[in-house]
C-alpha cells in the first residue's frame, strides 16, 4: 500500500457494515487500496485508466490481505 493517510468520519460506526468485524476489515482495506490519483495500469492486456477512488481487485487479493475467507458472502 502506498504511505499517506485517508478521512474516516465516525458516522461509520453507524453503519450495520461496522458491527460485522470481517466486513469492516474489508470495507476499509478497500478504501485504503482505492486510488488517492488517477492511474493508468495493465489489466486483461489493455491499458486502463483508474481513476481517483477506484481500484481493480479480486476475491483471493482481498483475501490474501485480510485473512478473510474469499468465500464470504454479505448479506444486509
Amino acid at each position: 500500500m502506498d504511505t499517506g493517510f485517508i478521512t474516516l468520519h465516525r458516522k461509520i460506526t453507524d453503519n450495520p457494515i461496522w458491527k460485522n468485524s470481517q466486513l469492516s476489515h474489508l470495507f476499509l482495506t478497500l478504501l485504503l487500496l482505492a486510488n488517492h490519483e488517477e492511474k493508468k495500469t495493465l489489466f486483461n492486456g489493455k491499458i486502463e485508466v483508474i481513476g481517483r477512488g477506484q481500484l481493480i481487485t479480486g476475491r483471493y487479493s482481498l483475501a490474501g490481505l485480510t485473512g478473510i475467507n474469499h468465500h464470504l458472502s454479505v448479506i444486509i
